[in-house]
C-alpha cells in the first residue's frame, strides 16, 4: 500500500535535507506539483545559481557568508533577510529596517566599570573587551554561546565572571586578566584553548566540567596561585575525559601542590593521606604536552591513571618539591589500592622530562622504552631507580648531577650511554656495564666517589669518560673476551687521582692526548700492544714506575 504525501507533508519532510540535490531529487519524484513553489523561505544556504530555483521567496536566510550579486536587489524588492552570520554591535541592530540581524555582540564604553549584556545578545566577538582595564565585574546572559578571542584580553580589574552556554573558552580569552580570581567554567565547554587563563595571577579556584576534552597549549601558565582545580568532588581532580594537556598546560603554577588525573571513583584513606582512586577500565590514552607541569615549585604529588602513555619532554622541569607520582589502581572489592612510585603504563620518557626534580627520591620506570636527554639532570636527591629492560639507550646528560645516586641497575638491552650521562654523580660507587657498547663524552666525569667499574662489552670510549673521577681505584677493560676498544681518547682518566691499576685490553693501540695526566697514584700500566701515545699522556703520573710497551712503537 503507497501513500500520497501532501505538499505540506514534502515541506515538512525537506527540513531534513542539507544539500540543493536533495530537493531537486524529491521535486522529480513529485511531479503533480513543484515543491519549490511551495518554498517563501530558503531552507538551505543558496548561491546566485541555486537561488533561481525558489521563485516564491519573500523571506531570505543568510546561513553563511556566500555574496549573492542580487543580494541588494532583494532589499529592493522588500524581501526580508535574516542574517545569521554577519556580526553587528547590538546598537546597530536596527540599522536596516529589512534585514533582522541574528548575530549581535555588545561592546559599550571602555571606562566602564560594570557592564550588564542585554539578553538579545547571543556571541561576544575577538577582542570584544580586550583593555577594559576599568571593568571589575560583568554579567553574560545564556544566551552567549560564543566568547572570541582575546575577548577579555589585560581586562585587569576583572575579578570573577560566570559563563553559563558557551561550548569552547577561545585561545587567550581571558590572558593576562591578573586579578582574575575565580571562574566557574559551564557543563557544555568541550575545549579551553591556548593562553585561555595565561598570566592570571590571582586565579586561585577554578571548577573544570567532566566535558572538557582538551586542555590548550600554555592554558593556565603563570597562574601563581592556583591552588585547586575541581571536578565533581573536593581536590585537584581532572577526569580522564581531558584526553589532551597542551603544551606548558600549567607551567609556573607555583602554588599548585597536588593534581590528579583520571576517572575517579571516590576517595579514600590510604596510611596518613586521602587518595583518590580511580577506575581503570576505559582504554582512553592521555598525554602530556611539553613542560606540561614545568616549574610547579610546590607540586608535590600527582595521581593518575594507568592510562597515560607519555610524559613529553620537560613534563615536570624544575618541580623542585616532587615527591611521588602515583598510579592509582583499584581492585575490584575496591580496598586494594595499590600507590607506589612508579609510571607503569607510561612507555616514553621526553628529554629533560624530570630535570632538577630536586626531591625527587625513588622512581620506578619498568615499562618505559625511552629516555630522552636530561631526563633526571639535577635530580640531587634520587637514591633509587629501576629501569625497564626495554630500554635501548640512555641520553646525554640523562642522570647528570644526581648526587644522591649511589647504585644503578643498567639493563642489558641498554646499548649506549650518552654525553655526560653520569656526570657529577658525587655518590655514585660503582656500576656494572654489561652490553654498553658506546660510552659518551664525560660520561662519568665528575663522579668523585666511583670506585669500582666493570666494563664487558665496550668498543667505543669518548673524550673524557672518567675525568676527575678522584677515588677510582680500579677498572678493567681487559678482562672480558666481549671489549674490543681500540683507542682510550683524551683526557679519558685524567686526574683521576686514586687510579692505582688498570687492565687495558689488548685491543687498544691508541692513547689519546692527556689520557691519563694527573693520575698521582698510578703505579703500573700495560700497553703491550698501543702503537700510538698522545701528547702529556702520562703527564703529572709521579709515582708511575712500570710501563710495558710494545718494543716496535
Amino acid at each position: 500500500m503507497f501513500l500520497k504525501l501532501s505538499q505540506n507533508e514534502l515541506i515538512i519532510i525537506g527540513k531534513y535535507f542539507n544539500t540543493i540535490q536533495d530537493y531537486i531529487n524529491l521535486s522529480k519524484t513529485c511531479k503533480n506539483y513543484d515543491i519549490f513553489d511551495r518554498y517563501h523561505f530558503n531552507p538551505i544556504p543558496l548561491d546566485n545559481v541555486t537561488i533561481k530555483l525558489f521563485p516564491n521567496i519573500q523571506t531570505y536566510h543568510k546561513y553563511d557568508n556566500t555574496k549573492l550579486r542580487n543580494e541588494n536587489d532583494l532589499i529592493i524588492s522588500n524581501i526580508k533577510i535574516i542574517d545569521w552570520v554577519t556580526p553587528v554591535e547590538y546598537n546597530e541592530r536596527n540599522k536596516n529596517e529589512n534585514i533582522i540581524y541574528k548575530c549581535l555582540y555588545y561592546k559599550p564604553d571602555k571606562q566602564l566599570e560594570n557592564i550588564t549584556i542585554p539578553n538579545e545578545v547571543n556571541i561576544l566577538i575577538d577582542d570584544n573587551f580586550k583593555h577594559y582595564t576599568n571593568l571589575t565585574s560583568i554579567n553574560i546572559p545564556t544566551s552567549v554561546t560564543k566568547i572570541g578571542e582575546r575577548c577579555f584580553y589585560s581586562c585587569v580589574n576583572l575579578k570573577n565572571i560566570n559563563i553559563m552556554n558557551v561550548t569552547k573558552i577561545s585561545e587567550s580569552c581571558f590572558e593576562y586578566c591578573k586579578n582574575l580570581e575565580y571562574i566557574n567554567i559551564p557543563s557544555n565547554v568541550k575545549e579551553i584553548d591556548n593562553y585561555c587563563f595565561k598570566d592570571c595571577y590571582n586565579l586561585e579556584n577554578i571548577n573544570i566540567s567532566s566535558s572538557v576534552t582538551k586542555l590548550g597549549d600554555y592554558c593556565f601558565d603563570m597562574c601563581k596561585k592556583l591552588k585547586n582545580i575541581n571536578v565533581g568532588v573536593k581536590g585537584n581532580i581532572i577526569p580522564l575525559n581531558v584526553k589532551e594537556f597542551g603544551d606548558y598546560c600549567f607551567m609556573n603554577c607555583m602554588n599548585l601542590k597536588c593534581i590528579s588525573i583520571g576517572t575517579f571513583r571516590n576517595v579514600v584513606t590510604y596510611g596518613n593521606r586521602n587518595v583518590v582512586t580511580y577506575d581503570n577500565s576505559t582504554e582512553d590514552v592521555l598525554k602530556f604536552g611539553k613542560g606540561c607541569f614545568a616549574y610547579c615549585s610546590n607540586l608535590k604529588d600527582i595521581n593518575i591513571s594507568k592510562n597515560v602513555k607519555e610524559f613529553a619532554e620537560k613534563c615536570f622541569a624544575g618541580c623542585k618539591s616532587l615527591e611521588n607520582i602515583n598510579i592509582m589502581n583499584v581492585m575490584k572489592d575496591d580496598a586494594q589500592l595499590r600507590s607506589f612510585n612508579s609510571i607503569e603504563g607510561v612507555t616514553k620518557l621526553g628529554a629533560c622530562c624530570f630535570v632538577c626534580c630536586e626531591n625527587l627520591k625513588n622512581i620506578n620506570i619498568m615499562n618505559v622504552k625511552e629516555i630522552g636527554g636530561y631526563c633526571f639532570t639535577g635530580c640531587s636527591n634520587l637514591e633509587n631507580i629501576n629501569i625497564s629492560k626495554n630500554v635501548k639507550e640512555f641520553g646525554d646528560y640523562c642522570f647528570g648531577s644526581c648526587s644522591n645516586l649511589k647504585n644503578i641497575n643498567i639493563p642489558t638491552s641498554v646499548t649506549k650511554l650518552g654525553k655526560y650521562c653520569f656526570a657529577c654523580c658525587s655518590n655514585l660507587e660503582s656500576i656494572n656495564i654489561m652490553n654498553v657498547t658506546k660510552l659518551g663524552y664525560g660520561c662519568f666525569e665528575n663522579c668523585n666517589n666511583l670506585i669500582s667499574i666493570n666494563i664487558m662489552n665496550v668498543k667505543e670510549i669518548n673524550d673524557r669518560c672518567f675525568a676527575c673521577c678522584e677515588n677510582l681505584k680500579n677498572i678493567n677493560l681487559g678482562a672480558f673476551e666481549g671489549n674490543n676498544i681500540k683507542e682510550l681518547t683524551d683526557y679519558c682518566f685524567w686526574n683521576c687521582k686514586n687510579l692505582s691499576e688498570i687492565n687495558i685490553s689488548t685491543s687498544v693501540t691508541k692513547l689519546g692526548k692527556g689520557c691519563f695526566i694527573n693520575c698521582s697514584n698510578l703505579e703500573y700500566i700495560n700497553i703491550m700492544n698501543v702503537k700510538e701515545i698522545g701528547k702529556d699522556c702520562f703527564k703529572g703520573c709521579n709515582k708511575l714506575k712500570n710501563i710495558n710497551v710494545l718494543d716496535r712503537m
